[in-house]
Order: C-alpha cells, then structure tokens, then sequence
C-alpha cells in the first residue's frame, strides 16, 4: 500500500479535476498535508483514507498500519 498509495491519490484527483488545494478542503486538511500524501513523505491516517473513498467513490483496502511513522496523527 505504502508503495502505490501516493500515485493513487493524485491520479484519483486529478481524474476527478481536483486540484490538491481543492482535495484538502473537501478532507478538512491543509494544502502542505496532501501535498505530502502525493509526494510520499507522509501518508493519511486510516481515517482519512476512508473518506478519501467516500469521495472517489472507490474502495480501499488497508491493513492497520496506523502506527506507522509516516502517518498522520489526526
């Protein structure tokens, strides 16, 4: 997940014509925080992850990694 993860989110914005700016306020998130998503240095929490599939209308199947360092902290 963590590998593709960024790639599916930005291809999943973009094919939704979103901008990043315009994806962190549909999430309550700041523009900085998905561009860390889309560049892999951080990843969103599971929670996120889920509304990110209310959006895209996708489902995502994720393993409990919460504790991974690279997750956020919401």
């Amino acid at each position: 997940m963590v590998d593709v993860l960024p790639e599916n989110i930005k291809l999943l914005r973009s094919e939704k014509g979103w901008s990043q700016t315009q994806l962190g306020e549909a999430l309550g998130k700041k523009l900085s925080i998905v561009q860390k998503w889309e560049n892999g240095t951080r990843f969103p929490s599971p929670d996120v992850i889920y509304k990110m599939s209310e959006l895209f209308d996708i489902e995502f199947i994720i393993r409990n990694d919460s504790k991974h360092p690279l997750y956020e902290n919401d």
